[in-house]
């Protein structure tokens, strides 16, 4: 059958990385199937941790609204989601797709971090859990290219069934060390990093999957990362605690489109809807993403994770991040970004102290009159009659600021933690 529709979740790849995003890395597979398919440019994550993401994938809300039936102070990481909710599987199941979740397991986790989240999926659904390389039980020489070819396996029990099948794979972020020489200098490019050597191996075994299925003429194969991986960059060991480009900004493509690119701005959350040709909702004037449950919210500086609970709104171009206790949570006072991603994508240029004045003023170079020179730089407004004075063009910042704050603002206030807004 060519019916089947395979989505492919890799872990902690952040769509600059890729050369089909203007980054480094090549991957052949993946850019195969962009070129011949559908790349999403701006696709956003609605969180940087991995079971808040795939839940918004699956459910098409956003993580605020996966445990609604409890109140936000028992809204905790570890709380079970609500039961009876309709999902990507519940939809695809009315469809008349047989439905299969494949995981992984190992000693600490994989599989086990995702039980919070088995009540969306449909009761019809099947759940395949494979042992990983290092774990008793595994398979001989179990790598990521085995691990992908369970898809195939999903595939052909539909199929002996009578059925088209909707298979969800979450290729988890580990790999045999032994086998990582192999892949040092994949697609003749060198590998610097442990996430670059991960990805290649990602990359050759989804290169696998499409000769085992008869690609392009089979199944449709959705590619996509639940969030980026930080590790290093700004100096930080951590990625789930923050908003940046190198997290939420994450690679999706479909392998049906004849080399289309969507520009728009939108929400993974609309995964569900596109996967499901349901109506996706891909102008929202306002998109978010947040880094912990309403439940985590802040109580003061270096107070742990909470510490570190963010809010970010995303309006076209411009991005709007309010961290409670500071970025890294060990300031008393929040502290506010606001990047334009379009035209600063490396987000080095955070607009609010330049609007707010204190933190850019020259305390060198003065003007004749004694005064601290501002002229940073020009900011233009994008109105062709206005910018001639480009001073309206920080007004315009400046108005993108107060609207995306009071978005952040409303968002804490109607989950219940308004009084953590403090600004």
């Amino acid at each position: 059958m060519n019916d089947h529709i395979i989505y492919i979740a890799t872990d902690r790849l952040a769509a600059r990385r890729l050369k089909m995003y203007g980054g480094y890395s090549r991957y052949p597979n993946l850019d195969r199937i962009a070129e011949g398919g559908t790349l999403y440019e701006n696709a956003i994550a609605c969180a940087g941790s991995t079971i808040m993401c795939h839940s918004s994938e699956w459910l098409g809300k956003y993580p605020h609204q996966h445990k609604g039936h409890l109140s936000h102070r028992r809204q905790l990481y570890g709380a079970r989601h609500c039961a009876g909710q309709p999902s990507i599987f519940s939809d695809m199941a009315e469809k008349g797709y047989d439905t299969h979740l494949i995981f992984l397991t190992k000693p600490n986790g994989y599989y086990e971090t995702y039980k919070m989240a088995a009540p969306v999926w449909a009761d019809s659904t099947y759940v395949h859990v494979y042992p990983d390389w290092h774990v008793d039980g595994a398979e001989p020489d179990f790598d990521r290219t085995k691990h992908m070819l369970k898809v195939v396996d999903a595939l052909e029990q539909s199929e002996k069934r009578g059925k088209k099948a909707f298979v969800w794979i979450k290729m988890h972020g580990c790999y045999s060390v032994e086998k990582s020489a192999a892949y040092r200098n994949y697609a003749d490019q060198y590998r610097p990093t442990k996430d670059c050597i991960f990805n290649a191996m990602i990359d050759d075994a989804v290169g696998t999957l499409m000769q085992e299925i008869g690609y392009p003429d089979g199944p449709e194969i959705w590619f996509a990362s639940d969030h980026g991986s930080f590790k290093g960059e700004r100096g930080k060991y951590f990625y789930g605690y923050d908003m940046y480009q190198p997290i939420i900004h994450v690679p999706l493509i479909r392998s049906t489109g004849g080399g289309k690119r969507i520009p728009n701005v939108f929400s993974m959350k609309e995964v569900r809807r596109l996967v499901t040709r349901t109506g996706a909702q891909l102008n929202e004037r306002y998109i978010f993403a947040e880094t912990l449950y309403p439940g985590q919210v802040p109580d003061g500086p270096n107070k742990g994770r909470r510490s570190i609970a963010k809010v970010m709104v995303r309006e076209g171009r411009y991005k709007y991040i309010y961290n409670p206790f500071g970025p890294d949570g060990d300031l008393p006072d929040p502290v506010e970004e606001l990047f334009d991603v379009e035209f600063d994508p490396a987000e080095q240029c955070n607009m609010v102290p330049i609007i707010e004045g204190e933190e850019y003023f020259d305390q060198v170079r003065k003007h004749h009159s004694g005064k601290r020179k501002r002229d940073l730089f020009t900011r233009y407004h994008p109105d062709m009659e206005l910018k001639i004075n480009h001073h309206k063009g920080w007004g315009y910042i400046e108005e993108r600021l107060v609207e995306l704050r009071g978005q952040a603002r409303a968002l804490w206030a109607k989950t219940g933690r308004g009084e953590y807004f403090r600004k």
